[in-house]
């Protein structure tokens, strides 16, 4: 990931509220099988997940990984979730 979609994130964690994450990695399953896309997806969700964590170590993320056959562009939606943690 970019040094600029980085700064991206960082500023927007820093307008919002809350800092729970949920993070949908969309990989494209074009010319490579469905366990692959899955695997490119989890890597990179990993990788980015650990950029955010080096800016923000406190920020709670979910993380899920989705093949489109139809997209031919990866990308990232990254949104806030509430959650209830039960007591």
């Amino acid at each position: 990931f970019s040094e600029e979609d980085t700064h991206k994130i960082e500023a927007w964690l820093e307008d919002k509220t809350n800092s729970n994450l949920l993070i949908e990695m969309v990989i494209p399953q074009a010319d490579i099988s469905f366990s692959d896309s899955l695997r490119l997806g989890y890597e990179r969700g990993i990788i980015l997940m650990k950029e955010i964590k080096k800016i923000y170590p406190d920020v709670v993320i979910d993380m899920s990984v989705n093949s489109a056959a139809s997209s031919t562009t990866s990308k990232a939606i990254i949104t806030t979730i509430n959650k209830k943690v039960s007591e």
